[in-house]
């Protein structure tokens, strides 16, 4: 079933039916300045502003004359298609595909697998204890224990 509305005015300019005090029905609506003026008309008769729209004075400022005058037929010799300003062959990066995706670096493996080198743990002692002693201070002991066991003073 199909709803219709029981409207009969424009909804942007509605009018409505009202009754008076004599019991009257009189329509009210339609507010004056509601509506947009209608623009005049061109003129007709060109002379009026003194022609100053014209332009079959001016040369190439008419439609359709692009292929028109000193250009019309002008073919551009081979040589002047080729540019050896514009070779790239020589600049590097410059060439088709050179575009860098992103940062170039030594780092292999899977950074979220965990097993993976961290700074510093080539140097100790213990790999699997963080606060043991690296293998620069464990050598400087044993040659100092070593030098004291010896006895020289």
């Amino acid at each position: 079933m199909e709803r219709k509305s029981k409207r009969c005015s424009n909804p942007l300019d509605p009018t409505y039916t009202v009754m008076d005090e004599n019991n009257k029905a009189t329509e009210i609506g339609g507010v004056d300045g509601a509506k947009p003026a209608k623009m005049p008309e061109p003129p007709k008769d060109r002379s009026k502003y003194g022609g100053s729209l014209n332009t079959d004075d001016i040369a190439g400022a008419k439609t359709s004359t692009k292929g028109l005058g000193v250009f019309a037929n002008v073919t551009r010799r081979p040589e002047q298609m080729t540019s050896t300003a514009l070779d790239t062959k020589t600049v590097m990066g410059a060439q088709s595909g050179t575009l860098l995706k992103g940062p170039k670096t030594k780092r292999v493996g899977n950074p979220l697998s965990g097993d993976y080198q961290m700074p510093g743990w080539t140097e100790l002692k213990d790999s699997n204890n963080p606060y043991s002693v690296s293998k620069k201070e464990d050598a400087k002991k044993t040659t100092n224990s070593a030098f004291a066991k010896s006895g020289a003073q």
